[in-house]
């Protein structure tokens, strides 16, 4: 029981310094951040990213992460215009967003494994942890 909890600590603090990472922009993983990627993705998702400097080629289909003023944006791009950039959208979201995003602003690509992005649900997953804590507890 004690490794089964150690684990778990040891787990729920490389998740935080990983999320701490990620809000200064130095690590490859990324929380969304409201409802327009429903039901893809949900709030508070983690996701994991390939870092722009590692990617080849985007397409239609990807789910990117662009820069837009001071912030970050997840979409999916439904549209490659050759030599100018992409036209996204939010799963969720009625229509477009209404910009062009150049390929500057793109900051990373939302991993996929046979089509499915990689992500952990952060609300369960918690939810979990505290239940497994919970148990442990019991049991002293």
């Amino acid at each position: 029981m004690k490794n089964i909890l150690r684990g778990l600590v040891v787990g729920m603090l490389l998740a935080i310094v990983l999320l701490l990472l990620s809000y200064l922009n130095i690590s490859p993983i990324y929380m969304v951040v409201g409802d327009s990627m429903y039901p893809t993705l949900l709030q508070y998702d983690i996701v994991f990213a390939i870092p722009k400097p590692l990617l080849t080629e985007l397409k239609e289909g990807d789910i990117i992460i662009y820069r837009l003023g001071g912030n970050l944006i997840v979409h999916r791009i439904i549209m490659v215009v050759r030599g100018e950039g992409y036209i996204v959208k939010g799963d969720n979201n009625p229509a477009p967003d209404p910009i062009l995003v150049r390929d500057s602003m793109v900051v990373a690509k939302v991993a996929e494994i046979g089509g499915t992005p990689v992500k952990i649900h952060l609300i369960p997953f918690l939810s979990l942890l505290i239940g497994v804590d919970l148990i442990l507890k019991r049991k002293k």
